[in-house]
């Protein structure tokens, strides 16, 4: 696990010559010479997720699907594979990215069509690479696709589905891309490359989050913060208040206001904490109490994906009195909101929420992580 965890994975040293035994031979063309750091290339390292990512779209697979845990760098990943297709491969690459500020971001090059929308990927491009791809439906990435595609490669986290992005509702008529494209591609037309590596959950959320992830994470423990008077904070920290009559009952957001303020200080600065609710107007009113402290983000569900900060409170949706059976309680939800932090994480709940999931046909999936998480959690007085 060290070796995976401490960043040996990422340097290698190599001869142009080994290109071939790291990611095996093409069906379409031969190997062009690769010289180590032609155009900055990210390392490639023999075995690797990258390696048999780009052997499965330089081989001419038609849909590869690349799956890894919340923090498993999927974005990353997707912007070296579309960087090695794109140059030593030859391939004419678009990449598929969530937001603006991804698209503008993104460390693909400049020979990547990178765009948020499918059907602007180019009319050149032949390959398709799609990140976050669980938050999109089967059917937008099936239909939406420019004629010219050949190639899909899918990157992302099942885990994590759920209504990630605006408008797309979940359920068994609409799966995510990554579900449906399993589903309904031969699998001799399939390749799927599975990572479990996690380089921002720790050990006591990989187990409680076991039941979304059957294959299991490899956790990388995140540094230890401390309290002002220099003692370890807990990774994980639960805050159990009796339950809210509202949305916005500001006893409940009140508490949470308090939390995120006491967090502040020893190695914690205001800008390493970020507050999760599930609507707008409970963020508004949890930023107005806080506004001494402009610099701790206050974010709503939706803004959550792809967001990250070294501690995180996240105020449980059922507990912020939405119904059970919102889409915003699903496990795939759930699972976001425990995977925002890279340290320390404040789940604020209160203890009738698992018999309202019974009781108002909610989400069940959620109940044994949620069992676990308080398990694993130092109770907050």
């Amino acid at each position: 696990m060290s070796t995976l965890c401490n960043g040996a994975v990422t340097s290698m040293t190599w001869a142009p010559d080994d290109l071939a035994d790291l990611v095996g031979p093409s069906t379409t063309a031969p190997a062009p010479p690769i010289a180590p750091g032609q155009d900055d290339l990210p390392p490639l390292i023999s075995g690797s997720v990258l390696a048999k990512a780009i052997n499965s779209a330089w081989s001419g697979v038609p849909v590869t699907i690349v799956t890894a845990p919340a923090g498993g760098g999927s974005s990353r990943l997707a912007a070296d594979l579309a960087r090695w297709l794109s140059g030593p491969a030859g391939l004419s690459v678009g990449l598929v990215v969530r937001t603006e500020a991804e698209q503008f971001t993104n460390p693909a090059g400049g020979r990547v069509s990178v765009v948020t929308d499918l059907a602007l990927i180019g009319a050149r491009a032949t390959v398709a690479i799609i990140d976050s791809a669980a938050s999109r439906s089967f059917h937008d990435v099936d239909t939406g696709l420019p004629p010219g595609i050949a190639q899909v490669v899918l990157v992302g986290d099942p885990a994590q589905t759920g209504d990630p992005a605006p408008g797309m509702i979940p359920g068994p008529a609409q799966p995510d891309a990554i579900a449906g494209f399993m589903r309904a591609v031969a699998p001799e037309h399939l390749r799927v490359i599975r990572s479990t590596v996690s380089h921002r959950v720790g050990p006591e959320m990989a187990e409680a989050l076991a039941s979304a992830y059957p294959g299991g994470i490899i956790p990388c423990t995140p540094p230890v913060v401390t309290f002002a008077d220099g003692s370890p904070r807990p990774p994980i920290s639960a805050l159990i208040l009796d339950p809210g009559t509202e949305p916005d009952d500001m006893r409940v957001l009140g508490a949470l206001a308090g939390a995120a303020r006491a967090e502040v200080g020893g190695s914690i600065r205001a800008s390493d904490v970020l507050v999760i609710v599930p609507r707008y107007s409970q963020a508004v009113r949890v930023r107005a109490l806080l506004d001494d402290l402009a610099d701790i983000a206050v974010i709503t569900q939706d803004e959550a994906w792809g967001r990250q900060a070294p501690v995180v409170l996240a105020l449980d949706p059922v507990a912020g009195a939405e119904p059970a059976d919102s889409h915003l309680a699903r496990r795939g939800r759930l699972v976001t909101l425990l995977t925002r932090h890279s340290h320390r994480l404040i789940w604020v709940t209160d203890p009738t929420t698992g018999t309202q999931i019974r009781q108002e046909d909610g989400d069940v999936e959620t109940l044994p992580i949620r069992e676990a998480l308080l398990a694993a959690a130092h109770l907050i007085r």
